[in-house]
């Protein structure tokens, strides 16, 4: 809403900042250089807004993990929000380090069905003594990943790295719905170090400490370890997973 006070200031209400709350601009025109003020971002009158849907600009950054990745960061804002794929086959899989999520959100495949929205790590050729093609990892309280109604095929742990052929969770909370994970692997390497003599645990996911798993409606299928943990591996304290 915008509307006019006395001596020409104008105030402006909207989300300036994408964090769920309004806040409200100022400016006046009866000064040399017209000027703008951001007021209200601590004020107690703010409401939040409800969930929202993003979808995941193709038409800008393709069907990229990058693509999803910069929605995640710069769109999402509340507990609640999902970011939608269009259907598509989506590449570019992280080879070293997966993109830690920092914010709950819901990763939602936009087509008729899980088999329309494809997540491919396949394209990445990794080998033992190589870099890895993998995906997300979960390591906050409170901090709550979905992956909802897609495929994801392919995924290769690095060798640096403990396990999880394409995601980990510790301190947080992965759920699985409606989504298919197929022919990830995590490979074995030599003696990282002595506080971990030996890598390659759960094909597809690694739980940590602390972590969660929830598994609805899904399918892991041909997923292999070196170690252990073909499909899951559970390395840790207080755990919780649930099939």
């Amino acid at each position: 809403n915008t509307f006019t006070r006395a001596r020409f200031e104008t105030i402006d209400v909207l989300d300036a900042d994408g964090d769920g709350y309004p806040d409200w601009f100022s400016s006046s025109s009866h000064t040399d250089v017209e000027r703008a003020v951001v007021s209200g971002i601590n004020s107690n009158w703010r409401l939040p807004r409800g969930p929202r849907n993003f979808t995941v600009p193709i038409d800008r950054c393709g069907y990229t993990l990058a693509c999803i990745a910069s929605v995640i960061s710069t769109q999402i804002a509340r507990c609640g929000d999902s970011v939608v794929l269009p259907p598509g086959t989506y590449t570019g899989c992280w080879s070293s380090r997966r993109f830690v999520v920092g914010k709950s959100v819901r990763i939602v495949g936009g087509g008729a069905s899980r088999d329309d929205v494809i997540i491919d790590c396949s394209s990445v050729a990794a080998t033992p003594f190589e870099d890895g093609s993998i995906l997300f990892a979960v390591e906050e309280e409170r901090v709550e990943l979905v992956l909802d109604s897609l495929t994801i095929i392919g995924g290769t742990s690095p060798e640096t790295s403990f396990g999880g052929g394409l995601l980990t969770v510790s301190h947080g909370s992965l759920v699985l719905s409606s989504v298919v994970i197929r022919n990830a692997t995590s490979v074995t390497a030599d003696q990282l170090s002595v506080a971990a003599p030996v890598v390659g645990f759960g094909g597809a996911i690694l739980v940590g400490d602390r972590g969660s798993l929830k598994v609805i409606d899904s399918l892991l299928d041909a997923n292999t370890a070196q170690h252990s943990g073909g499909a899951i591996a559970a390395v840790g304290n207080s755990m919780s997973i649930t099939l």
